[in-house]
């Protein structure tokens, strides 16, 4: 899938929440394009009532979730591993971001943990592993 197609379809969700009275989404973008959505009461003060969440819900499902899914499978996940966790430890291998020994256990003990992990959750190639594989680490409103 070409990412002119992951952008459009992207334009029309933000025109579709806009159009909802939302116009200001706050969210991160990855080096490698993938967009992380996130609720930022700040710009959002109108989100009583579940309005917020209806035209998400209305919006995202007509918009963008189809094509999001496929593409960033297609850029987070090339091999198609069954497991997200597994495709994020490929890619961290794949950039060099953890050693040559560190697991799918070692990741999933490090996520759950509180300790931290061995990578740096700010970095923007890390961020590139975890997003396109629905694993949110990093809270980008700070």
């Amino acid at each position: 899938m070409p990412a002119g197609d992951y952008e459009n379809s992207w334009s029309m969700f933000k025109r579709c929440m806009s159009d909802k009275g939302f116009p200001e989404l706050s969210y991160n973008k990855t080096d490698n394009g993938i967009y992380d959505i996130f609720v930022n009461s700040e710009k959002t003060p109108n989100l009583t009532g579940g309005l917020y969440d209806n035209a998400y819900s209305f919006c995202i499902l007509d918009y963008f979730s189809d094509v999001a899914d496929v593409y960033e499978k297609q850029v987070g996940n090339p091999k198609l591993y069954s497991v997200p966790e597994e495709a994020a430890v490929d890619c961290l291998h794949h950039m060099n971001l953890v050693p040559k020994n560190y697991t799918l256990e070692d990741f999933n003990n490090e996520v759950k943990g509180s300790k931290g992990s061995s990578f740096d959750i700010k970095n923007n190639a890390v961020q590139e592993c975890l997003v396109p594989n629905g694993i949110y680490l990093l809270d980008a409103r700070k």
